[in-house]
């Protein structure tokens, strides 16, 4: 639900009331975008279109509902729970609705390169501040990582953002 808040957004420029507002919410659940996140590793940046993809169904999404596309029968459930996740829970999903706002909680990357990467470069910028460092005295560095991390282990990356997934490269570099 990587657009939500910007279908909430459509919600009020369209001026929909509750019950088209959750056609319009489901209508832009059966409208995200399901594609492969393993292009990362080739340096595929067909994953940059995928903000602006789900800007586009929420305002499509909006849209339809106030002409009054008729949506699939619990659309979420079905999306997020067998399509492109494993479990969903609804009360957890609406859970302090319009009290608290995920905005605070969000992640700001200290690293131009992709999260799982971070812990890496984090022990490496803490090793540094500790005791001067010469490149050219490193004969080898092991890494111990996390599953997600130890899976960006390509050495010779041929793109730039599949440098920026590669735990080898971002060290070295």
């Amino acid at each position: 639900m990587v657009c939500a808040g910007l279908r909430g957004s459509c919600r009020r420029l369209h001026d929909l009331d509750s019950a088209a507002t959750a056609a319009a919410l489901d209508l832009g659940v059966m409208l995200t975008t399901n594609a492969a996140f393993t292009g990362r590793f080739e340096g595929a940046t067909v994953r940059n279109t995928y903000n602006g993809l789900g800007g586009q169904s929420g305002i499509l999404a909006a849209a339809l509902a106030c002409d009054g596309m008729a949506v699939d029968i619990d659309s979420v459930n079905a999306v997020f729970a067998s399509l492109s996740g494993y479990s969903f829970d609804r009360g957890r999903a609406v859970d302090g609705l319009g009290q608290s706002y995920a905005i605070g909680f969000h992640y700001h990357k200290r690293w131009s390169c992709c999260g799982f990467v971070h812990p890496s470069l984090d022990a490496v910028a803490e090793m540094m501040t500790e005791e001067p460092i010469d490149p050219t005295e490193i004969a080898s560095i092991d890494v111990g990582t996390f599953p997600e991390g130890a899976a960006l282990f390509d050495q010779v990356p041929t793109r730039p953002l599949a440098a920026r997934h590669s735990v080898p490269w971002a060290v070295a570099a």
